[in-house]
């Protein structure tokens, strides 16, 4: 309820105030990963460093890995428009480790598995430009 009514307001175009609307939820559930998760998603378009915050924060709250993959994924995404590449690939490396004990796959794993290509991509550049400067 609380995730859809924040996501009617971002569709209307209100983001302060589902940004108000989100601070109250994170404030009265600070110790839910859900609710930081959606401050992220809420100031992710505005403020991409603070998305990346929340998101962190959200990891830092009790909940299962079988529950968090998503957040993990957006951290991942996050942490890739900042280039820390080693961060999100940890991060995805738990999502996928997740989804092979569940025995699962789906749109999650195969975003994982996209994710996983990217930071695999900028890695190997990465390399490429250092053995270029040793040439």
């Amino acid at each position: 309820m609380k995730l859809d009514k924040a996501k009617g307001l971002m569709g209307l175009g209100r983001h302060d105030d589902a940004l108000a609307f989100g601070m109250a939820v994170t404030k009265a559930k600070a110790n839910d990963y859900w609710a930081w998760e959606l401050l992220g998603d809420i100031v992710a378009l505005t403020d991409p460093a603070a998305a990346l915050g929340c998101y962190c924060k959200a990891l830092c709250c009790p909940a299962d890995d079988k529950f968090t993959g998503k957040v993990r994924l957006k951290l991942a995404e996050s942490m890739i428009e900042t280039h820390d590449f080693s961060a999100a690939k940890l991060e995805v490396e738990t999502v996928l480790r997740q989804k092979e004990r569940e025995g699962t796959t789906d749109s999650r794993s195969r975003r994982a598995d996209c994710l996983a290509a990217v930071v695999c991509v900028h890695a190997c550049q990465r390399l490429q430009c250092r053995l270029l400067e040793h040439m």
